[in-house]
């Protein structure tokens, strides 16, 4: 999947696109790779190819942070806020 500077899929990049990247990240994740899980719990956070799923991202995000991934780290802090907040 291409991302803009903002984060973002590129115009081009179709659902089915992001569909099968948020697979293969949590394939990547379930095998070990941090980065795989960080990069799946942005999909999920950002409802790419996903259903919005704040809780999972979450999951995903401590997952990976508990690898010492830092951006993973980051963004477990900044989704739990997010989640505090919405109640």
């Amino acid at each position: 999947v291409h991302f803009s500077d903002d984060g973002r899929p590129r115009p081009e990049v179709s659902g089915d696109d992001l569909r099968r990247a948020t697979r293969y990240f949590e394939a990547a994740c379930r095998a070990g790779e941090a980065r795989g899980c960080n990069a799946a719990g942005n999909m999920y956070r950002q409802g790419l190819g996903v259903a919005r799923d704040l809780l999972r991202a979450k999951s995903l995000y401590e997952e990976a942070c508990s690898e010492a991934y830092p951006e993973a780290c980051y963004n477990w802090d900044r989704v739990r806020e997010e989640i505090r907040t919405a109640r």
